[in-house]
């Protein structure tokens, strides 16, 4: 009975934990959603001002990057149990998964690198486009931004939706994936909402968010280098 006890007092800390961090995390989606669509710097939309001021490709990063880690600096602070929530290495299958996922994707990939859409939008560092140090300094500032965006989508807000709703949630998790790729091209919006779906059951079954960044950011790095060879610019 005691063991017993202690099972419901933990699965109660659990779900008051999940509550915490889903209204949370939809609070940074409709933050992050207004902020990303507009060009403004984060002060200046944020107040109104009549002097708008031009947001930075390194403010956008760290806007992001903060928001996104929310949910990860309250557990944290808080002393809560992070394997809830997707945060370990993952199994082997999770990274087999991943790593075919990847080679699945090569060919959209440089499909998707002849279009002009594509081609005026990646790499997103405009720089990236003319200097290998700054393609080499945004990848890897880029994988670390993207490394909070799974730690978000498929670590805490996927493990949260599929605790509470099951299959649904992982549909749920997905559009709001999906919701933050809009202003990006209209293939891509598409794609993000089938990869979120991916993504996210390959994080429920692997217990990790780790494998399915590790796809989201080899992708990433792969479209900016085929854009680039596709475009005679590397």
């Amino acid at each position: 009975m005691r063991n017993f006890g202690r099972a419901e007092v933990s699965e109660s800390i659990e779900k008051r934990w999940d509550a915490l961090l889903l209204a949370l995390s939809v609070c940074i989606i409709a933050v992050l959603y207004a902020y990303n669509q507009q060009p403004y710097s984060f002060a200046s939309w944020l107040h109104h001002s009549p002097q708008r001021i031009y947001r930075s490709h390194e403010e956008y990063l760290l806007i992001n990057c903060l928001l996104l880690l929310m949910p990860l600096i309250v557990l944290l602070a808080a002393e809560g149990r992070l394997s809830p929530y997707g945060i370990g290495r993952g199994t082997r299958w999770g990274w087999k998964v991943a790593g075919g996922c990847y080679l699945l994707m090569l060919p959209l990939l440089w499909w998707a690198a002849g279009r002009s859409d594509f081609q005026q939008t990646y790499p997103l560092y405009r720089m990236a486009r003319y200097m290998h140090t700054a393609l080499f300094y945004h990848e890897i500032t880029y994988t670390f931004y993207l490394w909070c965006w799974e730690l978000f989508f498929r670590g805490v807000l996927t493990n949260i939706c599929w605790r509470w709703l099951g299959w649904a949630g992982i549909v749920l998790q997905s559009l709001a994936f999906a919701l933050l790729h809009v202003g990006k091209p209209v293939p891509e919006v598409a794609g993000s909402f089938a990869a979120g779906m991916v993504l996210g059951i390959v994080a429920v079954r692997a217990r990790s968010f780790l494998p399915g960044f590790a796809c989201h950011a080899l992708v990433s790095a792969t479209m900016d280098v085929f854009v680039l060879i596709r475009t005679s610019a590397l």
